[in-house]
């Protein structure tokens, strides 16, 4: 990505609740940023070391568990199966 201007990115999660003979219900969440020129960070695995979120200055492995999980998309994805859940 050495020339690449745009480095816009995000992180994607989709999970679903399929109930046998009923139609699939989809949730999705994301988090976005940018993917940055290098790396930086020990909090984390995968893209965590280039991947800054939006409106921060800091690489997402420099983010403490605590900071991620208020972020995280996954835990966002989640909260709305469980809020759907509730309301069933």
């Amino acid at each position: 990505m050495e020339k690449i201007k745009n480095r816009n990115a995000r992180f994607v999660t989709c999970m679903c609740i399929y109930k046998i003979e009923e139609e699939p219900i989809f949730f999705e969440d994301y988090l976005e940023g940018s993917i940055a020129f290098d790396f930086k960070g020990e909090n984390g695995f995968g893209y965590d070391p280039i991947f800054i979120p939006k409106g921060d200055t800091r690489h997402l492995a420099e983010h403490s568990l605590e900071e991620k999980n208020v972020i995280s998309h996954r835990g966002k994805c989640l909260v709305k199966i469980a809020d759907y859940l509730k309301n069933y």
